[in-house]
């Protein structure tokens, strides 16, 4: 009940470009981004991390002591996005992630349940986003949601400008707060 769940429509091949957006627009303090495979995981992480995100992947491919010295730096703060396959994301268990973005569709309902979780603990609020590439995917979501007895809203993918205006008002935050 406490997680907000939207998703936004890209086109094809911009999901990158839409994540880095959503990210720098939410600006959360910590964030797990889903992904289907390996694979994307690596490219994923490889384009934030070129982009200026703090990030860091989790994968089955992993060593157990590189999965626990990420684990550790993303519950210790010091990496705000962890970039994760649904397998490697078993057992994460960090109270404090305002984000859960699911870069690809999960692969059945309770990946999704299970996904979103990840969010809105110990009794806090969270938000859940997904990025659909095309309707087809939007439809697959929706139909998701239906199974799930969730409210998945659609939005509108932030502009640049208001991404701007964002990182302005979080520039002016962080000022205050320094005072």
């Amino acid at each position: 009940d406490k997680i907000q769940q939207i998703y936004y429509e890209v086109p094809m091949g911009r999901k990158m470009n839409a994540l880095a957006l959503v990210l720098r627009y939410f600006h959360p303090n910590r964030a797990i981004v889903f992904c289907n495979t390996k694979k994307t995981v690596d490219e994923v992480k490889g384009y934030l991390t070129a982009h200026g995100f703090s990030a860091d992947g989790l994968h089955g491919d992993m060593q157990q002591s590189q999965r626990n010295q990420v684990m550790e730096s993303f519950k210790g703060g010091h990496t705000p996005i962890l970039i994760a396959t649904d397998v490697a994301a078993r057992g994460i268990d960090v109270n404090d992630v305002d984000y859960v973005i699911n870069y690809d569709l999960p692969q059945n309902p309770e990946y999704y349940v299970h996904r979103i979780g990840r969010t809105g603990r110990a009794g806090k609020s969270g938000c859940a986003v997904t990025l659909c590439a095309g309707r087809r995917q939007s439809a697959e979501l929706q139909a998701i949601g239906r199974m799930c007895r969730s409210d998945i809203r659609h939005k509108a993918l932030p502009s640049r400008a208001a991404v701007r205006e964002e990182e302005r008002k979080q520039g002016l935050m962080q000022i205050e707060k320094t005072i």
